[in-house]
């Protein structure tokens, strides 16, 4: 379902979104325009809220004007169910209109109004709810709809890219997912697999899902379709806590490479060049209470945005990546008009309990670091190849004369590092 180059942009966009939080851009934007549902399922108890809400047109086109809506954001309308918003043929026609890049999620009850609204409004995709055969689809939903679905899907499934929406959850079985994974294939279509999840706007009352050897019950099937079988193995991983980068056990990746690394954890926790080391509980403390202020007032703490600092500013810094940095990212070509934004205080909370190398002796793959001669972030790199114990097929490869930024523009250097990736990669591939 997804291209190469969706991945390439959306990896682009989440180190952006990292690095610069004051001017994220999304790449997916969902809209629950509506708690109007026909539905009655066991799963998500918003077709219960009374009185039912809609954001109108005008609502919708304010959160479009976001900044940080693009024109490559995929917006999603659902609800509830959004074909029976009441301004729905609005709606649609504007998104057709002014942001054709958008899709339509639906439970098919009403087939026809579906139907047509597809064929006169070409959304991009158009997502469909089943979560089992007949017996399950009525008894999660409440509703003898499944053969609605299947008037949908055997409708469009020629005319618009088009998706089976599968939620596991405590009142179906992986049986049931053995059992949708079917349908896509006996109608060459695509499956989503997503997993039920507690979430207050849903009005959810169910804890979160729990089976005993979960990975087990799997169905092989899953492995005929496209990128579903990761998101299902990780969320047993991820409710138990131990969710891990997937080259640490995941023998699919057959070689791992990095350049310049750096330990965001490490640096936020020590400071730089561990350089912090006395104000480490200081810190931690001034982003607890920034995140108490937050969770009582909702105003987010962040540190002061700080001016371009002078020439003897910049000599007087004792690190070559900060003050090479602030060329990079703040006065030369490679820098961004929106630039200059800095992490909310609280996020220091995550970052500096969190460390990149925490797992590095997992990795048994062959594994290629690369860093400049006179990089003052060298240490993370050394670090993270002393940890990865895990592989005797390791390498570290210093570029002469450079230093951590120029790893990134400087043409003499530029030029060295994929020329060594290939090198690295022609090996072991």
């Amino acid at each position: 379902m997804y291209s190469i180059y969706d991945y390439a942009y959306n990896g682009l966009l989440y180190l952006n979104n990292v690095m610069r939080p004051r001017h994220k851009r999304l790449s997916q934007l969902m809209i629950y325009s509506t708690t109007l549902c026909q539905s009655k399922c066991k799963h998500c108890n918003i077709w219960q809220k009374r009185p039912v809400e809609h954001l109108s047109l005008e609502d919708i086109q304010r959160i479009m004007q976001s900044r940080c809506v693009t024109k490559r954001t995929t917006v999603g309308l659902e609800g509830g169910e959004f074909i029976l918003h009441p301004q729905a043929d609005e709606i649609m026609a504007w998104f057709q209109e002014n942001h054709p890049n958008y899709t339509l999620l639906s439970n098919c009850l009403a087939p026809r109004r579906v139907i047509d609204a597809v064929r006169r409004y070409q959304p991009r995709h158009l997502y469909v709810s089943i979560d089992g055969g007949r017996e399950t689809y009525q008894r999660m939903r409440g509703r003898d709809g499944y053969d609605r679905v299947i008037e949908v899907v055997e409708a469009l499934k020629d005319e618009v890219p088009l998706s089976l929406m599968f939620c596991l959850s405590p009142w179906n079985t992986f049986d049931d997912m053995a059992y949708v994974i079917d349908v896509a294939k006996h109608y060459g279509i695509d499956i989503r697999i997503g997993i039920y999840g507690t979430m207050a706007f849903f009005d959810t009352t169910s804890e979160l899902l729990t089976a005993s050897d979960f990975v087990k019950q799997i169905p092989q099937s899953i492995h005929d379709t496209q990128e579903n079988y990761d998101f299902v193995e990780l969320y047993d991983e991820w409710r138990n806590g131990h969710l891990r980068l997937r080259c640490q056990g995941d023998h699919r990746i057959k070689a791992v490479a990095a350049l310049s690394m750096f330990n965001t954890g490490r640096v936020r926790r020590n400071g730089y060049a561990d350089s912090q080391l006395a104000t480490v509980q200081e810190r931690l403390a001034k982003a607890a209470e920034a995140r108490q202020q937050w969770v009582e007032t909702g105003q987010v703490v962040c540190p002061p945005k700080q001016a371009i600092p002078t020439e003897e500013q910049l000599k007087a810094m004792p690190f070559d990546l900060y003050r090479e940095g602030i060329y990079y990212y703040g006065t030369s070509k490679y820098r961004h008009e929106n630039d200059g934004a800095s992490a909310p205080v609280q996020c220091m909370l995550d970052l500096m309990m969190w460390d990149a190398t925490g797992r590095m002796a997992l990795i048994d793959q062959p594994l290629l670091l690369m860093t400049g001669e006179i990089s003052d972030s060298k240490y993370m790199t050394e670090e993270a190849m002393e940890k990865a114990t895990g592989t005797a097929r390791k390498e570290m490869y210093v570029v002469p004369g450079a230093s951590h930024i120029k790893t990134y523009y400087v043409p003499e250097y530029v030029e060295q590092e994929p020329q060594r990736l290939v090198e690295f990669f022609k090996k072991y591939l």
